[in-house]
């Protein structure tokens, strides 16, 4: 079963997101904020990441650098989750502005979950 790591500031995300992947087979962790990302990333072994962008105290770019720094977790595919940009622009930007894939929240669910499981190979 793949393991997703879902990080949000908003309990609403993180009870959607929860539903909407363990609904679909995944066993799923969440963490509201970078520090618990990190910690949880290193204890649980994720499959996945989807890390919120806009964040309080540690944004979803600081938290994944932090990530990719640590031996640990810099392996673990991220996927960034943002209500910035619309479902189209993030398609007419092939997904990864700056190399990093990101994904809007306001994309249906079957295209976030096609998005992980294309990442994840599965």
């Amino acid at each position: 079963m793949p393991k997703v790591l879902i990080v949000d500031d908003m309990q609403a995300i993180l009870v959607l997101y929860h539903a909407m992947f363990s609904s679909r087979g995944f066993d799923v962790v969440t963490a509201s904020n970078g520090n618990d990302c990190i910690r949880f990333a290193k204890r649980e072994r994720p499959d996945i990441i989807l890390l919120d962008v806009m964040m309080p105290k540690m944004d979803g770019g600081q938290t994944a650098a932090l990530l990719l720094e640590d031996p640990q977790t810099r392996d673990i595919p991220i996927i960034f989750l943002t209500s910035m940009v619309s479902e189209e622009e993030a398609m007419i930007s092939n997904s990864r502005p700056g190399g990093r894939q990101f994904i809007s929240k306001s994309a249906p669910p079957e295209t976030i979950v096609a998005k992980v499981r294309e990442t994840i190979g599965g």
